[in-house]
């Protein structure tokens, strides 16, 4: 499928020291009842709070940025939309 194997390390600087990186994106699908109180409100409300949880942090090696959301057409019941994080994860040791 295209993807890189990530199992095995690169050699970095010295031959003791050895580093593994992966990047990837992590994709959110959100749906909401039309029925709900204030649905597309809420929908953006919780888009929001996840987009903020990633946006230009850093931990345990991993980095997250290019957080964004779409709101996408609503379905007969359902308002939709997506947020994309993109990620890399980096360790050396």
């Amino acid at each position: 499928m295209g993807e890189e194997q990530v199992t095995l390390s690169d050699r970095v600087a010295s031959p003791n020291k050895k580093r593994y990186k992966f990047d990837g994106t992590i994709i959110f699908q959100i749906f909401v009842l039309k029925s709900v109180i204030n649905a597309e409100n809420e929908l953006i409300r919780v888009l929001s709070d996840i987009r903020e949880g990633y946006r230009k942090k850093s931990f345990n090696n991993v980095t997250y940025r290019n957080v964004v959301f779409k709101n996408l057409q609503p379905e007969d019941a359902y308002y939709r939309a997506n947020l994309a994080v993109n990620f890399e994860y980096d360790f050396k040791f």
